[in-house]
């Protein structure tokens, strides 16, 4: 069976980026909470699809054509408003959908670590924004009014400078050249793991998987080198020991916290019958001929509560204590869910479930990138099975 791939929607990926990029704390009622990490603004980065949709609507090249977004009249009588162009109409929508519930609008920034790369046409308004003091300035919706403080310069003309400076900017090949390339980069990123997963699945239909977060942990931080260096002594640990037999094959993705260090996202693909069987020997030997029903009735479950203590145990051991790691319970959208107005979505364990777990991490760097280290990956798969079939 060939599988299948979500697409999913910028507004999928960055909702599906801001629970994945929390890390659990637990609560006073002894149960987990997440908490969002510092190198994300939450409110920030809902807009960057808006913004990315705004930068295109006034700087596409076959849109652009130098249009203004507001034609005003100079006399001696004073400044008249002509004409409101699509660009001043797509502006003060990006507003209200940013701030809602405001009559006087700041324009906000996203507030971003040093960690991560801002999508290319983002970054280019903010910093354009940014170069014309849009943080000082409260917009009223109105290009008429005169901005406070700005010795008569009305709101739209501070507009139009900035559609201006956007479609000279959007317009050089360079600027085109760097959105092509990161878009090229997460496309090929995503096929390398697409077909891996395929292969994977083609060599034992029975694919389940898991994935979890293990991270350098709160401590003082630790070098790059070192960090995938203690991941690649876990999955030796998983492959030759905890899981031998029962790992077909596994899949990581880096990321940053603050508050956590250096953290993988790191899914595990098992074989599901040997996962069965592992699961009814295991009960067998703890409990006899009766096993609790339940235990029997979801071995997947039984098996990660079983394993998630060990492979806790052995990061500690590897990270002399500092590491920390969890499993990834949100909910994971999949072409199902995508499709279907009651948001039904394929058991987390299902390989359907895993492979829209890797795009939408992949699909993150559109809008959110880490930033790259020139000899290390950012990224990483195991071996490929021996090929079966034609």
């Amino acid at each position: 069976m060939k599988l299948k791939t979500n697409n999913p929607t910028p507004d999928k990926v960055i909702d599906f980026t801001l629970k994945a990029l929390q890390y659990p704390i637990p609560d006073t009622a002894d149960k987990t909470s997440y908490i969002s990490s510092l190198d994300i603004s939450n409110a920030m980065l809902w807009d960057m699809p808006l913004e990315e949709r705004f930068v295109d609507s006034v700087a596409e090249p076959k849109e652009r054509e130098n249009e203004c977004a507001f034609v005003f009249e100079k006399t001696l009588a004073g400044t008249k408003l002509i004409k409101t162009g699509r660009p001043g109409k797509s502006f003060y929508e990006l507003l209200k959908k940013k701030n809602p519930s405001q009559a006087f609008i700041t324009y906000h920034f996203i507030i971003s670590q040093p960690n991560y790369e801002l999508n290319e046409k983002v970054k280019l308004l903010h910093d354009i924004a940014r170069g014309l003091d849009f943080q000082h300035v409260d917009f009223t919706g109105n290009p008429s009014a005169t901005i406070t403080n700005s010795n008569g310069l009305l709101e739209g003309e501070l507009i139009n400078a900035l559609v201006y400076r956007l479609q000279q900017a959007a317009g050089k090949k360079s600027f085109a050249d760097k959105v092509a390339k990161r878009k090229k980069e997460v496309s090929q990123t995503f096929t390398q793991s697409k077909n891996y997963v395929q292969r994977l699945y083609d060599h034992c239909p029975q694919l389940v998987g898991k994935s979890l977060v293990v991270s350098d942990g709160p401590g003082q931080p630790v070098k790059l080198a070192t960090s995938v260096g203690r991941l690649d002594k876990l999955i030796t640990f998983l492959e030759d020991d905890l899981l031998r037999n029962l790992l077909m094959g596994w899949w990581w993705k880096r990321e940053h916290l603050i508050e956590r260090g250096n953290c993988y996202h790191l899914v595990l693909f098992l074989d599901g019958q040997a996962v069965n069987d592992a699961v009814s020997t295991l009960l067998h030997q703890k409990y006899g001929v009766n096993p609790p029903p339940e235990l029997v009735q979801n071995p997947f479950d039984t098996m990660i509560k079983d394993i998630g203590q060990k492979i806790y145990g052995e990061w500690l051991h590897i990270t002399d204590g500092q590491g920390v790691c969890w499993w990834f319970t949100a909910p994971i959208p999949t072409q199902k869910s995508l499709m279907s107005e009651k948001r039904n979505f394929e058991p987390p364990n299902s390989v359907e479930a895993l492979l829209s777990f890797i795009e939408h991490r992949l699909k993150q760097d559109l809008y959110l990138r880490l930033e790259r280290d020139p000899k290390i990956p950012h990224f990483s798969m195991g071996k490929l099975p021996v090929r079966v079939g034609p």
